[in-house]
């Protein structure tokens, strides 16, 4: 009697490894912190009191965290430019769809019995993998013209430190003025 087995392609232990760091490293909704590789704040100054200022999130983020974070980054930067109040004078919130597809593989056994003067071969073939993965992460930006006093203008003003104290308290982070 003799038994035989065959095995397919296996994904390789490399590319395991580096799923399992991916896992580990995204694992959680973006902090509020300077922009990094797994998101976070950026900000450009346009004139004197104008600056753009963003926010990336990954997969576990929300569009609310998000929309919170660049408000609150926001009324931080008003706040360590000397700046009380800030409007918002664009605004633009989107979600980054991506997408990967998991490598397939397929793993096949078999087994050879003898039966009479021939031989009988029975094989199980099983594939997995190759599915689709789509990411979702919130991306939000606003332009902000930052005043000392409270403008007289239409449309909502921003106090940046009652922003820094209600958002601030919401994700308990701090001011960094």
């Amino acid at each position: 009697m003799a038994n035989s087995s065959f095995s397919g392609t296996y994904p390789s232990s490399k590319y395991l490894l580096l799923s399992l760091l991916f896992l580990f490293l995204t694992g959680c909704a973006t902090p509020y912190k300077s922009e990094g590789i797994l998101g976070g704040f950026s900000e450009t100054q346009l004139s004197e009191n104008v600056f753009k200022v963003s926010f990336r999130g990954n997969e576990y983020t929300s569009m609310e965290r998000a929309q919170d974070f660049v408000l609150f980054r926001c009324a931080e930067l008003s706040r360590q430019n000397g700046y009380d109040y800030f409007v918002i004078v664009d605004e633009k919130s989107y979600n980054k769809i991506s997408q990967y597809q998991t490598p397939a593989y397929s793993t096949t056994s078999g087994s050879v019995s003898p039966f009479g003067n021939s031989l009988h071969y029975s094989e199980n073939t099983t594939f997995s993998g190759g599915q689709t993965i789509t990411i979702s992460c919130p991306n939000t930006t606003n332009t902000i013209h930052c005043f000392k006093n409270k403008p007289n203008t239409s449309g909502a003003i921003y106090d940046a430190s009652l922003i820094c104290k209600s958002i601030g308290s919401k994700y308990n982070i701090n001011c960094s003025i």
